[in-house]
This record gives structure tokens, C-alpha cells and sequence, in this order.
């Protein structure tokens, strides 16, 4: 059903046109996001973000998006962002220390809550009930730029998390196939990255989607068997059954557990301090690269350091 909806997007040539001319501008300054992290990724890119509870996912996601409604300035693009909320949990307050850290660094304290809430105006975010209706809403993200955002260019789409309406596409997947003798297992998901594939395409918006980590034991698909490291390596590829149209993925690992005695009472965990930061690890696959690039990187409640 989803799908079908494609066949109503309305040619936009001179929008076309304009993704052109932005994407050779920016095709010098392309580098590995393991590197440019702070500037953000580059108009047309698409970033999965793939690891495990607690990992970082979420707060990278929130990294991006600032760069992409801060103000020049302040090390941002001023554009608009596009958020699809799938877990409904989008912590406006973290969110926003993030941005204030960033922009106290540029405009100091005077006036500070006032361009975090001019900022803030730049953020969009949406709440999809399932996969097909996430297909359906970007589908319709053209009319709704048109509409409300007839001024702004919409610099980002995200994603979080793209898993996690998986496991209810696979039971009704899974039904159709005892019912009908056959599954569509993938056509929810791939709905989805066909309609990013048309709204990237028609508006050089860049693409953020995170993921779950691949299960144990997660057998490799016959179709990417021959595919490079990080078609092999995303969620999104082995969910659709095929490569993937991304430019990187972020690989990240299960974060350490801190060690205690096990003679330890309760008394004494309670006052235990939690860290101010923590320090994560992670592999940045990319499209041109054969070879996966290690980092190490800190989170904190004011954003993220890459090392």
C-alpha cells in the first residue's frame, strides 16, 4: 500500500536541480564521519547508526541533529530537521543541554535561552505507529515542507529507531506466509527507504537512521554475500534482503559494565557516583572503504567528544 503512494510524488525538476548544484559543492569536503563528526555529515549522505542498548545511538543521533539547526556560527548548518520518534521517547531536556553547551561556547550566557528556543523552532518531530505508516508520512514529508516550512530547507531526516517496529513486521509477515503460502517480509522496510531514496533525492536532504545490532548467530543473506564490508555489516541490508543505499554506518559496541566487589552493599552502591562521561567504542564503515575505521568516543549530558 505504501509503495503505491510513490507513484503520486509530483516531479520537482528545479528542486532536482538544486540538489545537483549543492551536492557538487559539497563534494570536496567529504570525509569519514570517524573524523568530521562536529561538522556533521554532508547533504545527500545517508548514516546508520547501528549497536546495542545504551550504546550511544540516541545521543549521536541528538549530536547530528543540533549541527543541523545550530546556526552557522555556532558550528551548525542552520536548517531544519526532521525527526521520526518511533520509540516516542525524544528527551527534549537532554536535547536541549546539548544545545546550549554548543552555543554558550559562541554567544556566552547573554541571550542564550533565546537562540536555543530559535533553534529548537527548527525541529520537527513526528510519532509513526507502525512501518508502513513511517512510509506514508515520508512520502507526504514534500507537502508538509511546502506547507510549513515554505522558507527553510529541510537539511536532515532521522530516524530512531528504525528497528522497532521489526519484530511486529516479521509476526505479520510471518502469518501472511502460513495463511498464504508466501511472505513479504521486507516490503514494510523497504517502503520506508524507497520513500527516503524519493525525498533525498528531490530535496538533498542527508539521512540519519538508527539501528539495532545484527543477532548472534545472524546468518548473511545469499544476495550480500559478495557485497563490501558494510552492506554485510547493516541491519537495514539484512532486513530488506539487499544492499542498502548508505554512504556510512557507524558500527557501536556493547558499553563496559563497571566492575564491583562482590561483597559490595547496598549502601555503599548507592553511593557510588556515576561517571560524568563515558568513554564508547565503535567502527565507522564506509562506502569507499574496504576496510572498517576503529574510534573512541565520549558522551556526556552536553553532547559527545570523538577521539
Amino acid at each position: 500500500m505504501a509503495c503505491n503512494w510513490l507513484d503520486q510524488i509530483p516531479s520537482e525538476s528545479l528542486q532536482t536541480l538544486l540538489t545537483s548544484v549543492r551536492s557538487q559543492k559539497h563534494a570536496s569536503s567529504v570525509v569519514p564521519p570517524s573524523l568530521s563528526l562536529s561538522v556533521g555529515i554532508n547533504p545527500g549522505e545517508v548514516l546508520e547508526i547501528q549497536g546495542p542498548p545504551a550504546s550511544g545511538k540516541t545521543h549521536f543521533v541528538y549530536h547530528l541533529l543540533a549541527t543541523c539547526i545550530l546556526p552557522v556560527n555556532s558550528g551548525g548548518r542552520n536548517k531544519a530537521a526532521i525527526l521520526y520518534d518511533l520509540n516516542a521517547s525524544f528527551d527534549v531536556f537532554r536535547f536541549k543541554r546539548i544545545l546550549s553547551s554548543r552555543l554558550r561556547l559562541i554567544i556566552g550566557d547573554e541571550n542564550l535561552q533565546e537562540a536555543v528556543g530559535h533553534s529548537l523552532k527548527k525541529l520537527h518531530i513526528f510519532y509513526s505507529k507502525s512501518t508502513v505508516d513511517l512510509a506514508v508520512d515520508i512520502l507526504h514529508l514534500s507537502y508538509y515542507h511546502t506547507s510549513h516550512l515554505p522558507d527553510s530547507e529541510i537539511g536532515m531526516v532521522a530516524i530512531d529507531s528504525l528497528s522497532t517496529f521489526y519484530w511486529s513486521d516479521r509476526f505479520t509477515s510471518e502469518n501472511t506466509r502460513s495463511h498464504r503460502g508466501r511472505t513479504q517480509l521486507t516490503a514494510p522496510l523497504q517502503s520506508v527507504m524507497a520513500a527516503l531514496e524519493a525525498f533525498r533525492h528531490t530535496h538533498g536532504a542527508s539521512v540519519v537512521l538508527s539501528t539495532w545490532s545484527l543477532f548472534p548467530h545472524y546468518k548473511l543473506p545469499e544476495s550480500l554475500l559478495d557485497a563490501p564490508p558494510l552492506q554485510q555489516s547493516s541491519f537495514i541490508a539484512a532486513a530488506i534482503g539487499g544492499t542498502a543505499p548508505l554512504t556510512y554506518l557507524i558500527k557501536l559496541s556493547v558499553p563496559s559494565v563497571p566492575r564491583v566487589a562482590a561483597d559490595t552493599s547496598i549502601s555503599e552502591l548507592n553511593n557510588i557516583e556515576a561517571p560524568v562521561s563515558k568513554e564508547l567504542h565503535g567502527l565507522v564503515y564506509s562506502s569507499d572503504v574496504l576496510d572498517p575505521t576503529p574510534f573512541k568516543f565520549s558522551v556526556n549530558e552536553e553532547g559527545i567528544g570523538i577521539s
